[in-house]
């Protein structure tokens, strides 16, 4: 039976509450939610998490936005959704050649910086907003608006247990990959805060940067990929999957932290 496609799209407005899912040959695990501070002022969050999901392959895109920016939770929305558009358009994640990927990629991200600026420039701060703090924004949104992120497609056939996965991240959004269970260490590195697309500037600092493996049956293979942000930055030195109400322990600990930050957390699991 072929599976329906399945476009999967965070509201910034609101949380979306710890949840498991079984899409095809894929186990889907997500949560968004945002920070104390965010929650309490009824702002947006700044992270965002986009995933399409098809008969044996998904699509997916974590993205941090930096508060710091110009409304970081405008870049966010605007590349995670730009990202999977062109995952799904442009063939360089079929790609095994990780110099490809990183080539095709940098390139998309800079042709995405003109349509992205001109929705900058366009976006009218709320009215109530004036005085210093409005010639504050007026002079980020010169300098655009920044986000971090985590792209990747992964294509998986069940029957002949084929496949591959290729990631692609920038910034210091936390990546962990599985192989049933044990934790597969060495194979994603080259994260910095400095690095991360500016509307305005594309990217900036070093990057992106790209791993693509093969999936076939064996050890030292990944069945597993997760993926979140500096609000779960707890779980890090985890040694293990941590089962739903751990999860939800760790992020009302993080909700009550004085350093309270916006959380998403996407893992993605087959065979």
């Amino acid at each position: 039976m072929m599976l329906e496609m399945r476009l999967f799209q965070i509201d910034q407005r609101l949380e979306y509450p710890l949840s498991s899912l079984q899409a095809g040959l894929f186990n889907i695990r997500c949560t968004y939610a945002r920070s104390r501070e965010s929650r309490q002022g009824d702002d947006m969050g700044q992270d965002y998490i986009t995933y399409r999901v098809t008969d044996d392959s998904i699509l997916f895109c974590v993205c941090d936005g930096v508060s710091q920016s110009f409304y970081g939770n405008l870049a966010a929305k605007y590349l995670g959704d730009s990202l999977l558009q062109f995952m799904s358009e442009s063939d360089c994640f079929n790609s095994a050649d990780s110099e490809v990927v990183k080539y095709k990629l940098s390139s998309g991200l800079q042709q995405m910086t003109a349509p992205a600026t001109n929705m900058i420039n366009h976006y009218e701060l709320p009215s109530h907003i004036g005085g210093l703090f409005r010639e504050v924004l007026e002079e980020k949104r010169l300098k655009g608006s920044e986000t971090t992120f985590v792209c990747g497609k992964i294509s998986y056939t069940a029957d002949s247990n084929k496949g591959q996965i290729t990631v692609a991240w920038l910034g210091d959004t936390a990546i962990r990959l599985f192989d049933h269970g044990t934790e597969i260490p060495g194979l994603v590195s080259g994260f910095s805060q400095w690095n991360r697309w500016s509307t305005c500037h594309g990217v900036m600092g070093e990057g992106p940067s790209i791993l693509s493996m093969d999936l076939a049956k064996g050890s030292g293979r990944p069945n597993c990929i997760q993926v979140f942000t500096d609000g779960l930055m707890g779980y890090r030195n985890w040694k293990r999957y941590p089962e739903n109400a751990e999860l939800r322990q760790m992020i009302e600990t993080s909700y009550n932290h004085v350093a309270s930050d916006d959380v998403s957390f996407l893992e993605i699991r087959w065979n």
